[in-house]
């Protein structure tokens, strides 16, 4: 009866500590300033260029109405598919959201190009100083280092994060004292 009961105190231990360590999506590449829009059909091929400073891609925001699917391209606009989604949600704020599931496990450092694909609008900053610095928008077959979408990149906090080593080391060696307490006392 008391190794039954151990055993499920065990247990219960580890399926709450894996339940109560959740993902939370985590803005990685940002550019927050627009003023002016664009028609995401006649300006096609349209696309963001960016780098990320993270490993794991979850999603992608952009400001701007409806579209049909978005790309995830290698360097250019031009460059090999890495990841097609046609999962969108509304956002917050006029943001359109793709949810990126499993995650896509990027190079960082490297540039990469999510393309957008159909129709609506993409709001962008045509005339506030290249406010994200390592980008730009492509649109109409060209590349505009100065113009950016206004868009939101993110990365899943839980896919990064570990459990750290001396909690790790905690939870083993109370495990492995409590079975030892528990052999001991069968012995006697």
């Amino acid at each position: 009866m008391k190794r039954a009961l151990f055993s499920i105190i065990v247990v219960a231990t580890f399926v709450l500590s894996a339940a109560w360590s959740h993902a939370a999506l985590i803005v990685d590449q940002e550019n927050s300033q627009g003023g002016g829009g664009l028609n995401i059909a006649v300006f096609s091929p349209m696309g963001q260029s960016f780098i990320p400073s993270q490993s794991n891609l979850a999603a992608i925001a952009y400001l701007g109405g409806s579209s049909t699917y978005l790309n995830i391209r290698e360097d250019t606009i031009t460059g090999n598919i890495l990841y097609t989604t046609d999962y969108e949600t509304p956002g917050l704020d006029g943001y359109t959201f793709f949810d990126i599931d499993p995650d896509l496990w990027l190079a960082v450092g490297e540039t990469y190009v999510f393309e957008i694909v159909g129709t609506g609008m993409i709001t962008r900053d045509p005339y506030l100083g290249d406010p994200y610095p390592n980008g730009g928008l492509y649109y109409q077959g060209g590349f505009y280092a100065g113009d950016d979408a206004v868009f939101r990149t993110y990365y899943d906090d839980a896919a990064t994060s570990s459990v750290p080593v001396p909690a790790a080391v905690w939870l083993l060696g109370s495990s492995l004292l409590g079975l030892m307490g528990v052999k001991r006392k069968e012995r006697s």
